[in-house]
């Protein structure tokens, strides 16, 4: 039966004594009842265990060891250095001991020094040996992170090739069953060397990069010359069991003597198809997505017209006649976006129709700052008109349903100028890039415009759908009266649309001032309250000059 309260530093006091001035296992050692228990608590060799002990002695009295530290206490013959290398690569690869170097472009152990891993003076002062158990990944996310901490220790120089190998397979091997390794380990032949190469690939796609520098790479995986030339050549011939599984390609457009290996689409979407679907971005540099489920379903009113056009683009874009007009577009070489304009008075409600569509559909808007896309730089205004694009493609690749590419006004939709100075070119340049990209449109797009007669004509017949805000007619602005003040009598309110006119914008905000002013006031003269905000705003109305004389 084991002795679990013996003082574990004191027999490792002991092993250090014993293995003075010798080079190998030592059999007086081994005898021991205690080393016994020492060897079964770390789970280690009487190797590891003396190297182990060392380093705990040394860590106590603050002391880094050296490999020259170890071949001293062995009696200085140059034959040990096998056996303590061995028991260094064995004790890291448990994480019982880490290593560092002054010169982080040096990877091999001679030329570094140890120290015991903090857990392991927590397991003994503690007396659990669980403390000393690797923590096994939770899943292929969380194997990816270990493995960058591994690749990020061998980078600054903490251990050589052969340890990360070993670092990297004990990983793999411990991850808690996933579908992703599962479909990894499915493929015949793979060497470690070969896994660790395709998952630095892999961790490299996970930060939006394409591509890894395959001579870095090699250099990483391979301390050996020879191996890594023969690791260099299976690539280069196609010889390689990750080229022969479709799991890395070489870049073809990379320089002519660089060397550049991405994952193919096969491996992206095995190892990352769920994170493009449910990982989705709240806002993109040139836009801020709003999500349906944030907007609220108002009430509208319109006039008889507009509401039968939007009655129409609504059911266009909703997900069952979508996916038919799509395809039926396709079939007839018709290409398949739906571009949209809303024309008319400020006020009319432009934008809360776009929202309202975006609601009743379930898509998201991709609502254009069009405030960060004219820059003071050369260039810079050009490129982000592309990028609005780019991203929005990006964003409808992680969407169920196509997004709308919404711009809330038209400030970056104009006509072409004469050239007369360098902010003209940009300007057309804006216009024609714009022009291309709504030429090429496959999504869905709503532009709003108080003056959509000062469009570039070109722009205007790429819009399939073009629906006219006017002012609200009487009928629709009694509605709208009727609906916003339930407390109002009508004859009040028909007593003030015989005398003004009003956008839905205009009464929204009267509405808001007839809370606000209730709350405070706690009028009960509610009616000439009502009346006397609107003479109010009428009179706001008239001192304003709105748009172009």
């Amino acid at each position: 039966m084991k002795n679990q309260n013996f003082d574990k530093l004191q027999w490792i006091e002991y092993v250090i004594t014993e293995s003075f001035g010798k080079e190998s296992k030592n059999d007086t050692l081994l005898a021991v009842p205690e080393i016994q228990e020492l060897l079964s608590f770390f789970k280690i060799g009487i190797d590891e265990l003396v190297v182990l002990s060392l380093l705990i002695d040394g860590g106590i009295r603050q002391e880094e060891q050296a490999i020259d530290a170890f071949l001293e206490h062995f009696g200085g013959n140059l034959s040990g250095l096998k056996y303590i290398t061995n028991a260094l690569h064995s004790l890291i690869s448990k994480g019982y001991v880490i290593s560092n170097t002054k010169n982080r472009h040096s990877k091999s152990l001679v030329k570094q020094t140890f120290q015991a891993e903090e857990k392991v003076y927590d397991a003994l002062l503690s007396d659990k040996p669980e403390r000393l158990e690797f923590e096994p990944a939770r899943n292929f996310n969380s194997l990816l992170k270990n493995i960058q901490n591994i690749i990020d220790r061998r980078n600054d120089g903490c251990f050589d090739a052969e340890t990360m190998l070993k670092l990297v397979e004990r990983d793999i091997v411990n991850t808690k069953p996933c579908k992703e390794l599962d479909w990894i380990n499915g493929f015949d032949g793979l060497s470690i060397t070969e896994m660790t190469l395709f998952f630095c690939a892999a961790l490299q796609y996970q930060k939006d990069e394409q591509t890894i520098d395959l001579e870095h790479i090699i250099k990483l995986t391979e301390d050996n010359f020879s191996k890594q030339k023969s690791l260099r050549d299976s690539i280069a011939n196609k010889s390689s069991m990750l080229i022969q599984h479709d799991l890395l390609v070489r870049d073809e457009d990379a320089f002519l003597f660089d060397e550049f290996v991405g994952l193919t689409d096969k491996a992206k979407d095995a190892l990352f198809e769920k994170d493009k679907i449910t990982s989705k971005k709240s806002a993109f540099s040139t836009a801020t997505i709003i999500n349906p489920d944030d907007i609220a379903l108002e009430e509208l009113f319109y006039n008889e017209v507009e509401w039968k056009q939007i009655k129409t683009i609504e059911k266009v874009l909703s997900k069952e006649k979508h996916e038919l007009v799509v395809k039926n577009l396709i079939d007839n070489n018709l290409g398949k976006g739906i571009s949209i304009l809303f024309n008319g008075f400020s006020g009319t409600g432009k934008t809360a129709t776009a929202r309202r569509i975006a609601k009743i559909t379930n898509r998201p808007l991709f609502s254009v700052n069009t405030e960060k896309i004219v820059d003071k730089w050369m260039g810079n205004s050009e490129k982000n008109v592309r990028k609005i694009f780019e991203e929005y493609y990006q964003f409808s690749s992680q969407c169920e349903l196509m997004p709308i590419l919404f711009f809330n006004e038209d400030s970056v939709f104009s006509k072409r100028v004469e050239v007369a100075h360098s902010t003209d070119r940009t300007h057309n340049s804006m216009q024609n890039i714009l022009l291309e990209q709504i030429e090429q449109f496959s999504g869905i797009s709503i532009v709003t415009s108080n003056h959509a007669e000062k469009l570039d004509k070109a722009f205007e017949r790429r819009f399939l759908y073009r629906v006219e805000f006017q002012k609200p007619n009487a009928e629709t602005q009694l509605k709208l009266l009727q609906n916003s003040f339930p407390d109002i009598s009508t004859a009040t309110i028909n007593s003030v649309l015989e005398s003004y006119s009003f956008t839905g914008g205009q009464i929204f905000n009267i509405k808001k001032k007839f809370i606000m002013q209730s709350i405070l006031e706690e009028s009960e003269q509610i009616e000439d309250f009502f009346v006397s905000l609107f003479k109010e705003e009428m009179q706001q109305t008239q001192h304003k000059k709105i748009g172009y004389n």
